[in-house]
């Protein structure tokens, strides 16, 4: 698998910024939030697959679509992590870049798509990735990982209404990554998180 990891030259950051930005990944926005593997809990990371067409994609922004009351939470830290698709498993991989991306949940990070009557805010935890200067041109993963285990992050909760196909949970025991849709009681219907990416191809 192919990851190029680099510095672009002036002229190749030119022509992407020259292009339209584009969205990829989950961006289903439902009201369906799941409390299963809650930010409540110190290591809790979930994952999404990010898929780009055939071509180099300049990758700028990653997001996770959450719920939490209406106040900031800067005490709220998660890690964002990218990982290869491992070509045997499927499942997170070596990980891409090995450097710490924090982001608190704070109106700063959070751009809001509603409030509901009882004071829940919905919206997008984005955290900025332009600095990396990282060019993808394979399947992908995208994880957000809570760093702290504090009160205030149990009432961040995340998304459960996109792809549960792409969807995937650490678990921290096991050390082992799980697939959403295959840890279903017979009574929950299929989850999976709501996850995208923002950049240009080059």
């Amino acid at each position: 698998m192919k990851f190029i990891l680099t510095i672009l030259s002036l002229a190749i950051m030119n022509s992407a910024f020259s292009q339209e930005k584009t969205t990829i990944g989950d961006t289903t926005i439902g009201d369906n939030f799941t409390l299963l593997y809650s930010s409540g809990e110190k290591g809790t990371e979930i994952a999404k697959l990010i898929k780009p067409i055939n071509q180099k994609f300049s990758l700028n922004t990653a997001a996770l679509h959450i719920a939490k009351p209406n106040e900031d939470y800067k005490d709220a830290m998660f890690k964002v992590t990218l990982y290869e698709q491992d070509e045997i498993t499927k499942k997170p991989g070596k990980k891409i870049i090995t450097k710490d991306i924090l982001i608190s949940v704070d109106s700063k990070n959070l751009k809001i798509t509603r409030t509901t009557k009882s004071g829940t805010v919905l919206g997008w935890l984005k955290a900025d990735l332009s600095e990396l200067n990282l060019v993808i041109e394979k399947p992908f993963y995208i994880s957000f990982q809570n760093t702290i285990n504090e009160n205030k992050n149990n009432n961040v909760k995340f998304n459960s209404g996109g792809n549960p196909d792409d969807s995937f949970y650490f678990d921290q025991e096991k050390k082992e990554w799980y697939e959403t849709n295959k840890s279903l009681e017979e009574d929950e219907e299929p989850y999976g998180w709501v996850i995208k990416c923002e950049g240009y191809y080059l």
